[in-house]
């Protein structure tokens, strides 16, 4: 399974960009800057990534 993109955050303090990643191992997720992401060409799109609030607020009705 090639690696993707989970969603997408910004760190306050900076503003600085990051996207967390799923690389498809068991608990293998790990956060990399937008530029990192970006040119790595992973799917999806840095822009079309779901923010963290929007991911984590999908996946709360889960169980």
């Amino acid at each position: 399974m090639p690696a993707k993109g989970v969603y997408r955050t910004k760190t306050l303090a900076s503003g600085a960009e990051y996207a967390r990643v799923d690389y498809g191992v068991a608990s293998s997720l790990g956060e990399i800057p937008r530029a990192q992401y970006e040119a790595q060409d992973y799917e999806p799109p840095f822009d079309d990534l779901p923010t963290k609030e929007q991911y984590e607020a999908k996946n709360a009705n889960r169980t």
